[in-house]
């Protein structure tokens, strides 16, 4: 039945089967004046409540055209003017089965989807190839923005498609929950959590299931912020840096975004003792039109993961994960300052950073110095002051071997003086050897060799699709990721389809991803939030292995 719903009509207490278009339903069948006179008379009563009952189940697709023939059939009769029922009503009937159909149906889509480890049919583990077995600590990590209750009632008109018993957080907050638990991630990470949902649900439900974690609110009023939590059998905090983008008398830093860094230290015997984890965890800027202050944000944030990470003695960084809600798309300038380490920063529009700017906004060019000296912080997204200070170390640990080497001995052969030159050898004295820390420069770049965990598409029979985390009145796109440390990657040769890229896989290697959903499923679903899943986001999962 193609956009065809089943209409009962009554006429002389006999039962009539029409066929109209679905969208023109109750116009069509309540226009005839004959037929509300007749729904108006007291003996039709029931029959017209039956009417309205096999009208609503069909609609709703709970019982086929045959169902609702046999069902009225059984219990309803015309003899002459006089109407007989039986022993039970057809709408009792009709309800009790619509009921059980509808019991039947979501008892079977939970348990498929929580076997699963899902919500819903559309997802499922892609795991990826991988060069050989390694030893070390294998954990599954989950970043989820779960949509601030308070940042959904100012902005209910993004939510008009939805249902308003689902958009209630004594609804959403079981979804959310029931979701986490499904998944089980050894490591969660959470954006626009409220601070007090943080205190009254989140945190003890988590910390039952053993999990250990902190919370940073947004600066000024906002209600949310960001969440880190990590299972106490798996890892033991090393660090904790709560980062406000927020600084006084700066305009580019002007809102109140955060983030959350934690240092984790695996809990196995296949990890070195001296291996740490680093999670970064961030909600930027919402705005299309200010791309620069999402460009400022991020600068701050990897100065800030530079800071935490660095290996002491210069020996490099430890792994990091970077996650959360970066609104931003997929393969644009931001994406690439990320993933590709540099960025020119100058002439580019603001509203073309985030790649969110097709709307409109701000056709302001950024100038040379998108972070203004006074934050005291390099183009190369370090902290002037740090930089200065390992320099140091650098050259009066250098001075030290100076000392302790020989002095300069002569060759028997010619009496050629042979001298020593100190020469180092680590990561980091070549770095400083090589490359010029600027200010202004008009280009900004960073130290981390950063991938996707997703490709941006999926597979979908054979054809590819568009990948999409979020949806809502305004938007269905990707904002979402989930970056991690990789030892080389060639994201400049890039493809659209994300296929042209080279990882090679460091201390931390991927080794599976839940795959997202595409424009279409997710509309066919009825939308984001909906009855199972109690966020405009999915939550974004991957398996990793850490040696």
């Amino acid at each position: 039945m193609n956009n065809r719903v089943l209409v009962c009509s009554f006429r002389c207490h006999k039962l009539r089967l029409l066929q109209i278009p679905s969208h023109s339903y109750h116009q069509s069948t309540f226009s005839s004046k004959s037929n509300q006179r007749l729904l108006k008379r007291g003996p039709c009563l029931k029959i017209r409540n039956v009417f309205l009952n096999a009208l609503d189940c069909q609609y709703t697709g709970y019982a086929s055209k045959s169902t609702i023939i046999n069902m009225a059939e059984s219990c309803t009769t015309s003899i002459g003017k006089k109407k007989v029922l039986k022993k039970r009503p057809f709408s009792a009937q009709l309800s009790a089965y619509t009921m059980k159909r509808q019991r039947f149906n979501e008892e079977n889509t939970r348990n498929s989807d929580t076997a699963n480890g899902n919500n819903h049919k559309y997802r499922s583990w892609e795991y990826v190839p991988s060069s050989a077995r390694r030893a070390g600590i294998n954990f599954t990590f989950m970043t989820y923005n779960v949509l601030a209750q308070k940042l959904l009632e100012d902005n209910h008109y993004l939510y008009s498609h939805v249902n308003r018993q689902y958009l209630t957080w004594r609804h959403r907050k079981n979804e959310l929950m029931r979701e986490i638990k499904a998944l089980s991630p050894d490591v969660l990470c959470l954006q626009e959590v409220d601070a007090e949902h943080y205190e009254n649900f989140f945190n003890p439900i988590l910390i039952n299931l053993g999990y250990l974690g902190n919370f940073k609110k947004r600066t000024g009023d906002k209600p949310d912020g960001c969440a880190t939590y990590f299972k106490a059998d798996k890892f033991t905090m090393d660090r904790c840096v709560a980062v406000e983008f927020y600084r006084p008398g700066v305009s580019i830093l002007d809102r109140d975004n955060v983030g959350l860094l934690t240092l984790l230290k695996p809990i196995s015997e296949d990890v070195d003792d001296n291996v740490r984890l680093c999670l970064a965890n961030t909600h930027l800027l919402f705005n299309p039109k200010r791309g620069d202050i999402k460009l400022a944000q991020i600068s701050l944030l990897f100065s800030e993961i530079d800071s935490l990470i660095y290996k002491p003695g210069g020996t490099g960084y430890h792994p990091v994960i970077l996650c959360g809600d970066f609104n931003s798309s997929p393969y644009s300038p931001m994406y690439n300052f990320i993933c590709g380490k540099r960025l020119k920063v100058q002439n580019l529009l603001a509203k073309d950073v985030s790649g969110q700017g097709d709307r409109g906004g701000r056709y302001v060019k950024l100038s040379r110095d998108t972070l203004p000296p006074r934050i005291g912080i390099y183009d190369q997204c370090q902290y002037i002051a740090l930089v200065n200070q390992r320099k140091s170390h650098q050259v009066s640990l250098e001075s030290s071997k100076d000392s302790k080497k020989p002095a300069p001995s002569v060759d028997d052969n010619d009496g050629a003086v042979i001298k020593n030159e100190a020469k180092s050898t680590t990561p980091e004295s070549q770095n400083m050897q090589t490359s010029r820390h600027t200010v202004g420069s008009g280009v900004l770049s960073h130290n981390f060799d950063l991938a996707s965990v997703y490709k941006h598409k999926t597979d979908r029979a054979g054809k590819l699709f568009t990948e999409v985390s979020t949806q809502h009145m305004r938007a269905c796109a990707t904002v979402d990721f989930i970056f991690y440390t990789v030892d080389d990657q060639n994201i400049a040769d890039a493809s659209a389809d994300g296929s042209a890229v080279n990882i090679e896989n460091g201390n931390l290697e991927l080794t599976a991803r839940l795959k997202l959903m595409t424009k279409t499923e997710i509309k066919r679903m009825g939308g984001l939030p909906n009855k199972y899943h109690g966020s405009d986001h999915l939550p974004l999962v991957a398996k990793f292995n850490l040696k």
